[in-house]
């Protein structure tokens, strides 16, 4: 069972799934009577490190260290009134109706610097 927790201090909900991954949710998305989560990747700092070290490009010019791991997963409520989130796979066409949906409300939301 993975957890789910909101961290209260900086109100950024983290989501740790079966394996440890640690995810904040970035932003939710309504469709029809579903909710999606939008899941950022917390980045370990020793991972991130590793990764730049394998880089055989410049560290200037590479975008490497700007990648950033997006899931999507829908929100199911269980019996238990926990929130539990399933991951959509990206060939799912679920996953391409949120993504839509995701830029059609950036889109028309202001900008927030």
């Amino acid at each position: 069972m993975s957890d789910f927790e909101q961290d209260e201090a900086e109100e950024i909900e983290v989501f740790t799934d079966e394996e440890g991954n640690e995810y904040y949710v970035h932003r939710y998305v309504d469709i029809g009577d579903k909710k999606y989560a939008i899941l950022v990747y917390i980045d370990d700092e020793e991972e991130l490190e590793e990764e730049t070290e394998e880089c055989d490009c410049s560290e200037d010019a590479c975008g490497c260290d700007d990648e950033c791991e997006v899931e999507i997963a829908r929100v199911e409520i269980m019996a238990d009134g926990e929130q539990a989130f399933v991951f959509i796979d990206p060939e799912d066409p679920e996953y391409d109706k949120v993504c839509e949906a995701y830029e059609k409300l950036m889109d028309s939301e202001p900008y927030e610097a």
